[in-house]
């Protein structure tokens, strides 16, 4: 397995050094033995409440089933906020990175039942204006109207806007050293390296996000030995160094607050500390660590790792967390010069992906590149003009003093856009990842030297804020045609505003003639609308429209709005069509006068109403017919069919006879129906179907009540026999008998 170099390259103050020449150089095999592994299972979802005996248990079965899989015995470490569980194969001990792949690839084959992924526990990398004496070296926040600035972000120009106050970054890196130009911008820090051979430190995770230098001693992780790259301060610097303080440099976004996350070490980062550091600098639970109280909007991750995002998918899972809550993430290319498609976060979906420029706007030769890259930003490129200036330490190994330095890589150029996304959101917090995304690329400026695979262009602040800052509007007709009915009083017409509300505005509206002529069809309408200052409510004004007896096809007239002020300008759809429909001329709708009607046995006949309402103009027709529900045709009713016509001008009521026989068999109420249908010259409107209820009027005969004629009797003893009498009333209906 073969690890990325740092996307950052050092540089003393005065000489830059070689894109070649890496603090970090590449880690060589072996790596710790971990693995990272996902479950389709409720208990190991993200935010779950899960007891940590509880989490144990189930994981010990599922990491049992592994262990089987893979005929290496496996041990959970620790769930991590996606939801993923790390793993040690065996003790833990450093196996090689090509043997860890295929125990990886072997568990996959094997699948587990619920199991979603499989991956190694990989390592990555390191990839108004203000006083700062420094300014002038600062060519990477500077832009066009500066002498130095032709590939810089234009930060200069957007002071005048905001300067980030409000906003809050996170630095996912090597953490973080305390310095005069960073004074009060950590607002939240934790250090998430748990592997104690790599956090030099000599703890694992806690509250500290210091750092206490990523230098490498001989045979450390598996290569030579190397100073301390204070990557983590120099990245912060580059976002949010403190500005109008007389000192040193100043950040792109200097009013921005910065949350700290410290994931490289003397070795690198695993992905299992960046993914639950992605989680909690954006406000997610990590278990085991305290809330950050102060959730990031933007994380700035310089560092990667040469494998897809495609085949991590904790990392992706960690980022479309932090997206979830409303955070932009912002990553370096890397600078292998090849293809960022192959290396992560950068291929990752849902991040702004950054290339390097140099001072002159072209493509710094180690930046990677490709159709997955977003956008540009200055880096720097040795032999091309300067590096980028920011802050740092003196320390080779351990801190020593504040210092400034030059660095030069993708690194560089990350920060320089995350602290463009933090001036956006001091401007607007609502903005989400996609509209700030947006907002960078699509005001990027045009590469003023060869830079293919480099994204849209050039990060340009003060274009980015332009284009979310609200101006003035525009105004237009809320829809391009409307409609009434002649003497149906008036239409109302509504003006909308969109696309800003600063400052007061106003605009005219009129009518015109169409085929609709003033005076006689509608009243004239003209006048001027007028919205205040911060003001996006719709404005309406109506249009009168008159009656007349005339029989005639339907009229327009034109709506138009003209001459806006306050600097709004007029938008699609500035005229609008008004139709008005003649109410002379309208067919009508034929329906029924009710959807129930009754009627005795002995009545005769029903008879059953037809309207025709709403016009009358032109001749009509529908037709009608009978339908058996309990009653029968020819039993109980005589069926009817037909159709019933009226001329034009007739608005006359029509009616159907329905005869209703009358028999003498006593019955429960009967039911047909009328059905209005296929009508012709005007609408069918509701009710077009009746229910007839039939009343039966015959009795019930009855079978009669039987009891005896008296209810106690009495005869002398010996004097023969007793004679008891029983009796029928009420009825003599059928034969009885009774015990």
């Amino acid at each position: 397995m073969a690890f990325r170099p740092p996307f950052f390259v050092m540089a003393s103050m005065l000489a830059v050094l070689s894109a070649s020449t890496a603090v970090h150089a590449a880690l060589a095999d072996p790596v710790p033995a971990r693995l990272i592994v996902r479950y389709d299972a409720p208990e190991f979802a993200p935010g779950t409440a899960v007891g940590a005996a509880a989490l144990q248990a189930a994981a010990a079965r599922r990491v049992g089933d592994l262990s089987t899989a893979s005929g290496r015995a496996l041990k959970m470490r620790r769930a991590l906020a996606t939801g993923a569980l790390l793993l040690d194969v065996g003790d833990g001990s450093p196996i090689s990175a090509t043997v860890l792949e295929q125990l990886a690839e072997r568990i996959w084959r094997s699948a587990p039942p619920g199991l979603l992924s499989v991956e190694p526990d990989r390592l990555m990398q390191a990839s108004l204006t203000p006083n700062d004496p420094q300014l002038a070296n600062l060519w990477g926040v500077a832009g066009p109207a500066q002498s130095n600035g032709v590939a810089g972000v234009n930060a200069m120009a957007a002071w005048d806007t905001v300067s980030g106050a409000g906003a809050v970054v996170a630095i996912i890196d090597t953490g973080y050293r305390p310095h005069a130009d960073l004074s009060g911008q950590v607002v939240a820090q934790y250090d998430f390296i748990s592997d104690t051979t790599n956090s030099n430190d000599g703890g694992g995770r806690d509250g500290d996000a210091q750092d206490p230098g990523d230098y490498r001693t001989q045979g450390q992780c598996g290569a030579s030995a190397s100073t301390s790259s204070w990557h983590g301060t120099h990245v912060a610097g580059t976002v949010a160094a403190v500005g109008n303080n007389a000192l040193g440099v100043v950040g792109v976004a200097y009013g921005a607050k910065l949350v700290i996350a410290r994931v490289l070490g003397a070795c690198g980062g695993y992905t299992s500390d960046i993914a639950d550091a992605i989680v909690w600098a954006s406000g997610g639970a990590v278990s085991g660590v305290p809330t950050n109280s102060q959730p990031a909007q933007v994380i700035n991750m310089s560092l990667g790792g040469q494998y897809p995002c495609s085949s991590s998918p904790t990392l992706q899972s960690a980022i479309t967390s932090a997206r979830s809550r409303n955070t932009t993430v912002v990553v370096a290319a890397g600078n292998s010069s090849m293809d960022a498609g192959n290396f992560s976060p950068a291929s990752c979906t849902g991040v702004i992906s950054v290339a390097s420029v140099g001072e002159a706007g072209g493509r710094a030769y180690y930046s990677n590149y490709g159709t997955g890259v977003d956008i540009a930003a200055p880096g720097g490129s040795s032999g091309s003009g300067r590096t980028i200036l920011s802050t740092y330490n003196s320390g080779s190994t351990t801190p020593g003093s504040d210092s400034y330095a030059y660095l030069q890589g993708t690194s560089m150029a990350c920060p320089h856009v995350a602290g463009v996304a933090g001036l956006l959101y001091a401007l607007n917090p609502a903005l989400t990842p996609d509209e700030v995304e947006s907002a960078i690329t699509s005001t990027a400026r045009a590469f003023p030297a060869s830079c293919s695979g480099c994204g849209s262009g050039l990060a340009d602040a003060a274009l980015a804020l332009a284009s979310i800052t609200p101006g003035p509007g525009r105004l237009s007709f809320s829809a391009s045609s409307v409609a009434g009915t002649e003497g149906g009083s008036s239409v109302t017409i509504t003006v909308r505003r969109s696309g800003g509300d600063a400052g007061a505005v106003g605009v005219s509206y009129a009518s015109a003639n169409g085929t609709a002529t003033a005076g006689s069809d509608y009243n004239a309408a003209s006048g001027t609308l007028s919205w205040d200052d911060g003001d996006s409510a719709d404005k309406t004004f109506s249009v009168t429209l008159l009656n007349d007896t005339t029989a005639e096809s339907n009229e327009t007239l034109t709506l138009s709005l003209s001459s806006p002020t306050g600097g709004a300008t007029l938008t699609s759809p500035s005229t609008a069509t008004l139709t008005i429909a003649d109410d002379d001329n309208a067919p009508g709708t034929l329906a029924l006068t009710s959807a129930a009607y009754s009627v005795s046995e002995a009545g005769g006949s029903v008879v059953v109403t037809v309207t025709r309402s709403g016009g009358d103009y032109g001749s009509a027709s529908v037709n009608y017919v009978t339908a058996n529900g309990t009653a029968a045709a020819g039993n109980d009713y005589t069926s009817r069919s037909g159709t019933l016509t009226w001329a034009s001008g007739d608005a006359a009521n029509k009616t159907v006879s329905i005869p209703i026989a009358n028999d003498t068999l006593a019955e429960s109420t009967e039911t047909l129906q009328l059905r209005l249908s296929a009508a012709t010259g005007a609408a069918l409107g509701s009710p077009s179907q009746a229910t007839i209820s039939i009343i039966d009027n015959d009795t019930v005969a009855s079978a009669g009540a039987l009891s005896f004629t008296v209810s106690t009797a009495s005869v002398a003893e010996g004097a023969g026999t007793a004679v008891i009498t029983a009796r029928r009333t009420g009825g003599s209906v059928g034969a009885v008998t009774v015990a």
